[in-house]
């Protein structure tokens, strides 16, 4: 069998949810062919993989073809291949290995021989094996096999060479080792059996089991029980030791103490199995390999983190430390944490750690090899023999961070890989151990990458509900509903497709471990600082905005029947710790208001039901939206109020326009990266388009059949247009008088001070209005600040109207995306509506109806989100690097196969025309309130400052000047021509400043002093990544040459990742 025609096969393809993973079909040409069709998504990017699989004899390939089909239909799951490589040369020719592996007991490997002289094995299913092996204690878990070459090594020193040359081999995991002969045990340190089949016959060689361990868990909580119990369920010796009485014989009668699906039947089935122990005795952790801790640092007043729940637990285990321990912390600590246990232990007296020369004699006594120790077996007196017995015995940390969900924790515990570290490698042998027989993927960091990383996860998590959530204030400060514009921006638009909600963000983790990586990098975390007082204000916010409506009514708060429904910090779960529910009743019982309180999933005894607290109250705020209060009918008379979007679903309008009629166009600037796209689409879809431009040598060219920037299929475009006579160009903006709609883009761009300049569209309506007449609409495309709509219609004639239909293309797309991506929609009258409506009613795509104010507010919403998204990610980059760590791993192990942070940003340059400029517009409409906005951009405007920064450093000390630098790439975005606002311009600025002598390049645009790709590389010595286009993947950076590249672009982070099967 043979690889054909395929640039890679990846080994261990993950199984995914989306259907069809893959399909075998058979090519028509050749039956000894079969075509292998594949989803890969390594590297976090999903790819379609097709390659042949050719097959000595049409039999074999008929058998592999009908296992893979009953495979798939068997368990109607996905189903991967994993090609092994070849092995070393064995009588003469070089078996090839295919595994074919799915989710249930079909578990094939193929041995084709290439030797002509005999005859292929038959693909032996592991369902047969197993029916014939269980009889005789074998247990089949499914694992591929990675290293054939090993495999055929450890078989050639048990039976001799050639064993291959007989059989067909199936490596399978088991449970217990018994009876090994002594010539297998001699080379049988690995985790598998091997299991020889032939002519259908299967013969048991050996068996060898999975580790396991002795595990102790300290103390009752909602990190460490549920994974106490599935690891006893899955086969380690579980002992749980809990000081609280009460709380360990409520888990001794089978009472779970959390609300978590499933986790109450399973401590039922664990007790009934006798495989989990209970106990208040801490002696009772003596004896065990792995010591899980699920204590964390919280910060205190102050904001610093408390050391002293670690100090206290460590300290309680250190009298029933024996030695060769592993102490397993669970929960977030801050960085550095295990390090500083790690020294705490390593100066734990000799007692504790059993290193009193117990198996050397006492104080070097008894000696192997002579008396007293002086000739000892490892030195004399004993003293080394002592020193090697504890350093072999010494307790070593891990840390395993947990970041699942409360309330899927059980199932997650079972899907999330899971991060490990070690200070030894017997803790880190520890840890894979321990969660091997969960089967997920285990990916191994150190103990300071993985405590960074899940601070990263967490705080990243916590800006982005801050960012929603100061959306909120700022929609609610000027009269606009949130959640309706928050439906708009993300209806059927991929890039908004985690746009977060608004809420309370709270709980025992995200603030905390925000503010513990703010404490980590001094308090420079200007990100999470400002989303902790975002977050933080929430209950403030929906105060104040029960004040002013109480105030409409000629109400207040004193003596006013309030209910809270929910009081737990998150939707489906019972834990109200750190609840920012509890800091709205404080403020409302400030107030003077009564407050009574309820909650679907805690049973308090100050807490009322549900129904009594809708019947008593005045006004009624969601704490907390439980599922159960979805169907809630709240009266209208009733004061309600919803920073979560839950009790009142926003009402947009959402249409598809049809096509009656066609229209006359203008597009003001429409020779631009906005109005040249748009201008094309309508034309080719049967409007008459005038683009209106001032720029007559491009207006020229573009005439000519030049498109005059990148755009994918734009110059096909031109053509066809101008071939139809659809579309016409001038200089004269006189043209638009004959036409329906005019459509305009121009925006409103930011000065020096970061101030909205209407001078630009002032100056164009000026020129625009002797040419408009009654009935036309000035239809605005680009950001506008808001209320900029309302304006340019106030100083219109009457008559002419006004409509704002903001552009949401990414540059480049633009064609493929004006006629799939859903279109915001609104006007200043019903006949703006209607032009707005016949505009895009061509395009087919959905039309969303907003007012002005709203679609513009939108806009900037949508792209200021989208600009402190990419800031996180930068000042996550900031801190890796002042800290010596290596970002894009960090992230790599964050991203592996977890969903909750698929959409984790790469750090970079965030520039170009609009992300900043809108960014900055919409701090300027709040009165420069938009703390995160701001944040952000000292953040992602520094980024250039921080590369320059790394190279002085990594100099130490030595000038960059004189030296010769170069930039690779110049344009804003990978892939294209525009380079305005670049911040790749901007770190020439500072390089030329520093003295350094540079070239700039770039596969896409030719300026002024630009050189060649081959010239730069060849002269430069420090090479700086401005632009990631996709042409510079593939080049060769010198051993002499230093690249600093802040995209990620050229980084491969090597992690080591197992993954069990099971």
């Amino acid at each position: 069998m043979r690889q054909e025609k395929t640039s890679k096969i990846v080994a261990n393809h993950y199984i995914i949810d989306q259907k069809p993973y893959c399909e075998l079909v058979h090519n028509a040409g050749n039956a000894k062919i079969w075509v292998w069709t594949a989803l890969d998504f390594a590297d976090e990017e999903q790819k379609m993989e097709k390659f042949a699989l050719r097959f000595k004899t049409e039999e074999l390939a008929e058998e592999f073809a009908v296992a893979f089909l009953a495979a798939k239909s068997g368990d109607a799951a996905p189903v991967g291949v994993d090609r092994q490589p070849s092995r070393k040369k064995t009588k003469g020719y070089r078996p090839r290995w295919l595994l074919l592996h799915s989710q249930m007991d079909i578990h094939l490997l193929a041995c084709p021989c290439s030797d002509p002289t005999r005859p292929h094995l038959p693909l032996v299913a592991l369902q047969q094996v197993r029916q014939q092996a269980a009889p005789l204690g074998a247990y089949c878990l499914d694992r591929p096999l990675d290293h054939c070459t090993e495999l055929g090594d450890w078989l050639t020193r048990i039976w001799g060479v050639g064993v291959l040359d007989c059989m067909t081999i199936i490596a399978v995991s088991v449970i217990a080792v018994t009876n090994i002969a002594e010539t297998f045990v001699a080379v049988a340190n690995i985790a598998v059996t091997f299991i020889a089949v032939t002519n259908m016959a299967v013969t048991i060689i050996a068996k060898r089991p999975l580790s396991q361990l002795r595990v102790a868990v300290l103390g009752v909580s909602r990190a460490g029980l549920p994974l106490a119990l599935l690891l006893a369920e899955r086969g380690h010796q579980v002992v749980l030791v809990e000081k609280d009485a009460p709380a360990l014989a409520a888990l001794q009668a089978g009472k779970y103490p959390f609300l978590e699906p499933g986790a109450a039947e399973l401590l039922q089935s664990c007790l009934e199995k006798g495989c989990f122990q209970l106990s208040s005795d801490m002696s009772k952790i003596k004896g065990s390999e792995v010591i899980l801790l699920t204590v964390t640092t919280p910060v205190d007043e102050r904001l610093i983190p408390n050391m002293s729940l670690v100090e206290a637990a460590i300290s309680d285990l250190q009298p029933h430390l024996s030695g060769g321990e592993t102490i397993l912390l669970r929960a977030t600590v801050f960085p550095g944490t295990c390090e500083m246990i790690e020294q705490k232990l390593a100066n734990l007296p000799a007692l504790y750690l059993g290193a009193n020369g117990s198996q050397n004699g006492h104080n070097g006594q008894h000696g192997q090899h002579g008396q007293h120790g002086q000739h000892g077996q490892n030195g004399q007196n004993g003293q080394q023999g002592g020193s090697k017995f504890q350093r072999e015995l010494s307790v070593g940390v891990s840390f395993c961070p947990e970041r699942l969900a409360s309330g899927q924790v059980v199932e997650e515990l079972k899907q999330v890989p899971q991060i490990i570290s070690g200070s030894t490698p017997r803790a880190l042998s520890h840890a894979l151990a321990l969660f091997e027989p969960l089967s997920v993927d285990l990916v191994e960091l150190s103990l300071l990458e993985a405590e960074v990383a899940t601070l990263f996860l967490n705080a990243w998590r916590y800006v982005s509900f801050g960012t929603a959530n100061q959306f909120y204030h700022i929609a609610v400060s000027k009269g606009l509903d949130f959640d309706k514009i928050r439906s708009a921006i993300i209806h059927r638009y991929q890039r908004a497709a985690d746009f977060p909600r608004s809420g309370f963000t709270a709980g025992p983790r995200l603030y905390q471990d925000m503010m513990q990586l703010s404490a980590y990098c001094r308090h420079t975390f200007s990100l999470g600082n400002a989303a902790m007082l975002v977050n933080e204000t929430m209950p403030d916010c929906l105060v104040e905005q029960a004040r002013q409506k109480l105030a409409e009514c000629g109400r207040n708060f004193k003596g006013l029947k309030c209910g809270i429904l929910g009081m737990a910090f998150k939707p489906g779960s019972d834990d109200c710790s750190h609840s920012l529910a509890f800091k709205l009743r404080e403020l409302l019982l400030r107030e003077g208001a009564e407050v009574s309180c309820s909650d679907a999933c805690v049973g308090e005894a100050d807490f009322v039901s549900q129904e009594k607290l809708l019947e008593a109250s005045e006004a009624v705020f969601i704490g907390c939206p439980h599922a159960e209060y979805k169907n809630i009918s709240f009266p209208n008379h009733q004061f309600l109020f919803d920073c979560w979007g839950l009790a009142r679903k926003p009402e947009i309008t959402v249409f598809k326009a049809q096509c009656e009629k066609f229209l006359r166009v203008a597009v003001v600037g429409g020779a631009g990266h906005v109005g040249l796209p748009l201008s094309l689409v309508l034309a080719d879809r049967g409007h008459t388009v005038v683009v209106v431009d001032k720029d007559a040598a491009k207006i020229e060219s573009i005439q000519g059949g030049k498109f005059p920037f990148l755009e994918d299929g734009g110059p096909e475009l031109l053509l066809r247009c101008l071939d139809s006579k659809q579309i016409s160009f001038t200089t004269s903006v006189a043209e638009v008088s004959s036409c329906d709609v005019i459509i305009v883009t121009i925006g409103t761009p930011v000065n020096e001070h970061l101030n909205p300049c209407f001078s630009v569209v002032q100056a164009c309506m000026e020129e625009l209005a002797p040419n408009l007449r009654k009935g036309q609409t000035l239809l605005l495309r680009s950001t506008l600040f808001p209320g900029t709509s309302s304006r340019v219609l106030a100083g219109l004639p009457p008559g002419i109207s006004v409509s704002f239909c903001p552009e949401r293309i990414a540059q480049g797309k633009a064609l493929e995306e004006l006629t799939d991506l859903p279109q915001i929609i609104s006007g200043s009258d019903g006949e703006a509506l209607d032009h707005a409506k016949a505009l895009f009613a061509p395009l087919s795509v959905d039309l969303i109806e907003l007012n002005l104010q709203e679609a513009e507010v939108a806009k900037l919403f949508l792209n200021s989100w989208r600009y402190v998204a990419f800031g996180i990610a930068n000042q996550f980059y900031h801190i890796a690097t002042s800290k010596g760590l290596n970002f894009d791993r960090l992230r790599a192990a964050i991203v592996h196969r977890y969903p909750r942070a698929a959409s984790f940003p790469r750090s970079g340059f965030t520039a170009g025309p609009c992300l900043f400029k809108d960014t900055m517009q919409l701090a300027a409409y709040c009165r420069h309130t938009f703390s995160l906005g701001h944040a952000a951009m000292l953040v992602n405007e520094t980024m250039p400052d921080a590369l320059v920064e790394q190279a002085k450093r990594q100099l130490a000390g030595r000038s960059l000047s004189g030296i010769s630098c170069g930039i690779l790439g110049m344009a804003f975005k990978p892939n294209n021509d525009d380079w305005r606002e670049s911040l790749a311009f901007k770190l020439r600025k500072l390089l030329l400043w520093e003295g350094a002598s540079l070239r700039c390049t770039d596969v896409y645009m030719q300026r002024e002093g630009f050189v060649s790709l081959p010239e730069l590389l060849a002269h430069g010595k420090i090479l700086f990544l401005g632009c990631p286009h996709a042409e510079y993947q593939n080049i060769s950076i010198r051993a002499d040459q230093k690249l600093y590249d802040c995209w990620g672009f050229f980084a491969k982070p090597k992690l080591a990742i197992s993954t069990p099967w099971s």
